[in-house]
């Protein structure tokens, strides 16, 4: 499938290089020369733009710049931010940060959000302007609230990290958010890295494993690697030893390749002249690990510090395109789509198998956590009850030793204090002391109280009788 792939992204660079790589080569130089020449900044900035890409030309910063700044000039706010860069890489130009910050403040203050991002770094990085945390953050949230997925996910960093703003994961969580959803890769790893550790947002694997698979399946080696370490232990998935051995592999691949782009960005970087066999080679295994720095190196999508110039359209005599490399090219990627449909196909119905096992596992787990509680519930109380079962048998025992008396004469006086008598009653008291416990303790009054106090007062009516009786034979 990757070679497929390969072989089809080959096909398609040819033949649009056959379409567009001439225009660049020939004659679009030519037509952005004529457009600039009457001050068109938007074509002095696409002029130097070519320059700087080596589009048709030979690359030339000076030239580049020259072109830049006349659009500049003409407060094309693209083109300032793009002579601020120039500035600050020093690239045609001896390096000079003031200058850069002066270039990118005149087009964030007509609104550019990009000139936005760019000045929040240069404060960031207290380059060309005083360190200033604070100052970057106010930058950054004014690009980000354009919608800006660089400015959203740096100041997602600034809470995260708590500089020039105090440390808040929430609000990091939710500029993260923002940015990856639109696509920023930076972003979508810090995203996952939160809902695994819990920052800011309820730990959640699950979640942390989708973030991490979106850019794993684009190729990035540390997300292959997360991805690998959370199928290990079985972390918001199903552990699978095979898949984690397989995002492993993965990774390391993917490790080796990054090296490889970052020795070819340094060349690139030193003027080494552009080579198409060796584009084509990098740009195959770039594409391969979906890896969009590589492209962006090579020239296969658009500068990241610069707006994509527009061009006119071709006249008929531009397009000279061999037939049977367009048939060849739709051919290889009719076969592509259907080979990627059915493997869309193959991993919907393995999610959904897998989903549905996540379902029944975790109603059994469910079911045994709630069996578990019922059955702590009922020893609980089961224990409860025996507990106070025995403690009113102590306490009737204690009472009874209490009131036994030891001789006669004790056992007299015990049923005196019964019936509430004092030394030297008579008949008549004894009788008037007698009806009046049984007013207060008669089986009338108990006999909706609850079954312990219930016992209790029929045990103390019974020796009320007992005392009357006793006593009454005196």
């Amino acid at each position: 499938m990757k070679i497929l792939q390969k072989i089809c992204f080959v096909l398609l660079l040819t033949t649009f290089s056959s379409v567009y790589g001439g225009s660049y080569r020939n004659c679009d130089v030519n037509g952005c020369l004529m457009k600039a020449e009457p001050r068109d900044p938007l074509g002095q900035n696409n002029l130097g733009y070519k320059y700087y890409k080596g589009l048709g030309v030979s690359r030339d910063y000076k030239e580049a710049l020259k072109w830049m700044r006349k659009s500049a000039e003409q407060e094309y706010s693209p083109a300032q931010t793009n002579l601020g860069m120039m500035y600050s890489k020093g690239l045609g130009v001896p390096q000079d940060y003031k200058e850069a910050v002066r270039w990118y403040r005149l087009a964030a203050e007509q609104g550019f959000a990009e000139a936005k991002y760019n000045l929040g770094l240069m404060y960031s990085s207290g380059q060309g302007v005083p360190q200033d945390d604070k100052e970057a953050v106010k930058w950054y949230r004014k690009s980000a609230e354009q919608g800006f997925s660089r400015a959203q996910n740096n100041l997602g960093d600034m809470y995260y990290n708590g500089l020039g703003i105090p440390k808040n994961y929430k609000e990091a969580v939710k500029w993260y958010g923002k940015s990856a959803e639109r696509g920023r890769a930076k972003a979508q790893y810090s995203l996952g890295s939160m809902y695994y550790n819990g920052q800011g947002v309820p730990k959640d694997y699950k979640e942390a494993f989708r973030w991490w698979r979106k850019l794993a399946e684009l190729g990035d080696p540390k997300a292959q690697y997360n991805l690998g370490v959370m199928y290990d232990k079985g972390q918001g998935v199903i552990q699978d030893s095979k898949e984690a051995v397989k995002w492993y592999r993965l990774a390391k691949k993917g490790y080796a390749i990054e090296q490889e782009e970052k020795v070819r960005r340094e060349k690139l970087g030193q003027g080494v002249p552009p080579d198409d066999k060796e584009a084509f080679k990098w740009t195959g295994l770039a594409a391969e690990q979906g890896r969009f720095a590589a492209q962006d190196t090579l020239g296969l999508r658009g500068n990241s510090y610069t707006e994509s110039p527009s061009y006119g359209a071709k006249s008929k005599k531009e397009f000279d395109i061999p037939i049977g490399l367009i048939v060849g090219s739709l051919f290889m990627l009719f076969l592509v789509f259907q080979f990627s449909t059915g493997k869309k196909e193959q991993y919907e119905q393995e999610e959904k198998v897998r989903r549905e096992k996540e379902r029944q596992e975790r109603e059994q787990q469910e079911k045994v956590r709630r069996e578990k509680e019922r059955q702590k519930k009922e020893r609980e109380e089961k224990s409860r009850r025996e507990k106070e079962r025995q403690e009113r048998q102590e306490q009737e025992q204690s009472r009874k030793k209490r009131e036994q008396p030891k001789n006669s004469n004790e056992k007299n006086r015990s049923y005196e204090d019964v019936l509430g008598l004092s030394s030297g009653w008579t008949k008549s008291d004894l009788k008037s002391a007698y009806r009046k416990r049984c007013q207060q303790i008669h089986p009338d009054k108990w006999k909706d109280f609850p079954e312990d106090i219930a016992q209790r007062l029929e045990e103390e009516f019974k020796e009320v009788q007992k005392a009357y009786k006793y006593l009454s034979k005196k």
